[in-house]
């Protein structure tokens, strides 16, 4: 006789209904029965054949029901149907069973290929499959050979005899299977905290009122949050351990969890079984928040559940698409707005294209009443943006709009002209004074000035707004001032036309210095400093060097050069070391203009490099640095090794879509700015149909961005097709390399860039 029990569930409860609890079932027919109930055992209408063997093909449709996929397999039938043996046909009432069984690794057919679906299924057979239900493997969690003793062990089969049992049994029954498939239902999934029955509940498959009659469940189980998954900064899903009621939106209390008067509003969007998709209003990035449900189960039992998540942090977004990379809050009305691009200092100072919101309305209207913005010196991708009249506060939240009239230097409009967003916090640091870091002569001729924070190129580099002076009231003249990429806008360099005096300390007077964005200026500063250099940069020397191929010599210096002297190729001087008569001098010097201590030397016919042998590169000692220095060494001179690659043609290495109607093309080396290598029909894209290839789109546009990187545009790029970008000629920058259609290599797969949001 079952026996009746009465309690009361409580978790946060609101209200606490009572509930039936009954005995586990003991005999093959009650067993039978409750896998009838659960939806696993259907039978015929009349009985369940507990006399009968059972087939293979129904063993595999009892394991995908005791998983909780039967849903699942009927809704993919077409996906799972084509993943199956050569024995089961698509028709097959079975196949999907099957195909997903397989999916699954939960069987592997015979040797033949084939599955036997209408064989009966062997006692090993079918444990393999329960435990493979079940999270276990084969071969790595347990074996063919003592199948029977690891069923026993985890409780699958309850006779003791299968602690020594190792003969398959062939004549396996339906009776055994409904014992086996009952006793599964209350162990545990392997790896995780919860049994088949509370996965097929939580899988809506089973309600918890039928697993507690059923006596399955001892007692009710208690709602929980399992997960909570944070999409976006306005949106999450939440997953319960269990089915419940459906949520309204005023079941659901959202707030911030140091602050509970701080609450977002939040409505709930939709709710499949467990999971409950749920919107906010603007959630604050790295804030924790509480998450309040209250939930209704099957058995009526209301509860209130909670849990802890953290909203999204800032990051930065990577794109190869013109589009907002990150925001720096810098002090309280100063922010650095970094893009994915190179931009166009004009354009992108322009107040106007900047909008401020704050809580989702608008804080600050970009004009030049409200707001200066300055392209940042050491980046070219990235502008500061000082508020004159508001100040952004740490506890709102904040985005800045930017409109898609903006254009990259590569031609492209923000977010191909739709505009951008991008979600940043407050910030409660005042805005720092400018002020002098640090002063020192950086050689005998050069003295280094760090500031605190970016400074105004126009005021920094006049040499008039610095006075140098002699203990004994001398004047030594600054013939030079500039701002120093190594500095990153905060340092410049002054050149002065005499010498230091390294036992000397010299008096700098400073005036009218800006910082950046014109908000503090250093007026009439004095500080001393030693004449001492802390380097002798007269010692230029050469950190790496390379042939890249027979004709191309790759040098890095140890400092910036004078680009407009450096790159006179008289001054460079190659001689052979393993032939001593070979003796040449480049007929081009390329100095990268990003990067002033990067050149590229190129060679012509006949002086070629050969593979392995020794050479030496003299530089004279008539090349000065950026500062003016000339090296104390008569000659810079340092040993290289010829290069085997024969290939002294340009070739293309990227070809990258960036915007709708533009892609950027990479060379592997510096190409002429002129001639073909600018011509619209030079280029073309090319769209293959099967067979058959169709020119499909020459260019509008042809611009040479940088020594190596082409900018195309074209009208109307399908952005789901697959191109290939072509050339006919590709002319390097000495103008004596070109590589034709006749050469090969004269096309590349133009790829979709990253666009990332």
């Amino acid at each position: 006789m079952k026996k009746m029990i009465v309690i009361f569930a409580t978790l946060i409860s609101l209200i606490a209904l009572p509930f039936m609890s009954y005995a586990l079932e003991t005999t093959v027919d009650g067993k039978a029965g409750a896998l009838n109930k659960l939806a696993i055992l259907q039978g015929d209408g009349i009985n369940f054949n507990l006399t009968g063997q059972l087939k293979r093909s129904e063993a595999i449709t009892f394991i995908v029901r005791i998983m909780g996929e039967e849903a699942n397999v009927k809704t993919n039938a077409a996906k799972y149907t084509t993943n199956t043996f050569s024995d089961v046909k698509a028709t097959d009432w079975f196949a999907a069973y099957v195909g997903f069984c397989k999916e699954k690794n939960l069987l592997a057919g015979f040797p033949d290929g084939a599955f036997h679906p209408n064989d009966p299924i062997s006692e090993k057979a079918f444990l393999k499959l329960v435990l493979g239900a079940l999270g276990y493997i084969i071969d790595k969690n347990f074996v063919w050979d003592t199948i029977y003793e690891s069923s026993f062990n985890l409780g699958v089969v309850s006779d003791v005899k299968y602690k020594t049992q190792d003969a398959d049994n062939t004549q396996y029954l339906r009776s055994d299977v409904v014992e086996v498939l009952y006793n599964s239902l209350k162990i545990n999934i392997n790896g995780l905290k919860k049994s088949i029955i509370q996965s097929l509940i939580e899988k809506n498959v089973v309600t918890q009122a039928t697993a507690v009659q059923l006596g399955l469940v001892n007692e009710i189980i208690p709602t929980t949050i399992n997960k909570i998954e944070v999409l976006n900064q306005a949106n999450l899903n939440v997953t319960l351990n269990k089915t419940v009621s459906l949520i309204g939106n005023s079941d659901i209390v959202i707030y911030e969890t140091d602050n509970k008067s701080n609450l977002l509003t939040a409505s709930v969007t939709s709710q499949v079984y467990s999971v409950i998709s749920i919107n906010t209003s603007t959630q604050i990035p790295d804030k924790s928040y509480t998450l309040e449900v209250t939930t209704t189960d099957d058995s009526k039992n209301i509860s209130k559940v909670t849990a802890v998540f953290k909203a999204l942090p800032i990051t930065e977004i990577k794109s190869d698409y013109f589009r907002i990379s990150k925001i720096e809050t810098v002090s309280k009305n100063i922010l650095n707005v970094y893009f994915t691009q190179p931009i166009i200092n004009n354009e992108a100072a322009l107040p106007v294209y900047y909008d401020i919101y704050k809580n989702n309305s608008l804080y600050v209207k970009g004009s030049k009443n409200n707001m200066t913005v300055n392209v940042l010196a050491s980046n070219n991708n990235a502008v500061s943006v000082y508020l004159k009249n508001a100040l952004i506060s740490d506890d709102a939240l904040y985005s800045l709009k930017i409109s898609g009239d903006i254009s990259s230097a590569y031609g492209v409009q923000l977010n191909d002209g739709v505009g951008d967003s991008v979600i940043f916090t407050g910030q409660k640091l005042e805005n720092p004074e400018l002020k002098v870091n640090r002063v020192f002569a950086l050689d005998s001729k050069t003295l280094n000035i760090e500031f605190n924070k970016d400074i105004d190129e126009r005021t920094a580099e006049q040499t008039n707004n610095y006075v140098i002076t002699h203990p004994n009231g001398t004047v030594l003249p600054v013939s030079k001032a500039v701002m120093s990429a190594a500095g990153k806008g905060k340092m410049v360099q002054l050149t002065i036309t005499t010498t230091f005096d390294p036992a000397v300390n010299y008096l700098l007077k400073m005036s009218t210095i800006e910082d950046l964005l014109k908000i503090s200026t250093i007026q009439d500063l004095s500080t001393s400093f030693s004449g001492k250099a802390i380097s002798d940069l007269k010692t230029f020397k050469i950190n790496s060097i390379a042939a890249t191929d027979k004709a191309t010599l790759q040098v890095s210096f140890d400092r910036k050069l004078d680009s407009n002297i450096a790159n006179n190729a008289p001054y460079y001087l190659i001689t052979g070391i393993t032939d001593p008569n070979y003796i040449t001098i480049p007929n081009k010097v390329y100095v990268n203009p990003q990067d002033y201590s990067k050149l590229t030397l190129y060679f012509a016919a006949g002086n070629e490099f050969i593979a392995s042998n020794l050479y030496k590169l003299k530089v004279l000692n008539v090349v000065p640095d950026e500062l003016g220095n000339i090296s104390t060494l008569d000659t810079i001179s340092v040993p290289f090794t010829g290069s085997s690659n024969m290939d002294i043609k340009p070739t293309l290495t990227e070809a990258i879509i960036i915007g709708k109607d533009t892609i950027k093309i990479k060379s592997s080396k510096e190409l002429l700015d002129n001639g073909n290598n600018l011509t619209l029909n030079n280029y073309s894209l090319e769209l293959k149909d099967g067979k058959n290839t169709f020119i499909l789109k020459t260019p509008y546009s042809v611009t040479l961005y940088d020594a190596t990187t082409l900018i195309l545009q074209f009208d109307n790029l399908d952005l789901t097709k697959s191109y290939t970008f072509k050339f006919n000629s590709l002319t390097d920058i000495t103008g004596l390399n070109v590589r034709s259609a006749a050469d090969g290599k004269n096309s590349i797969i133009l790829k979709n860039g990253e666009n990332h949001g």
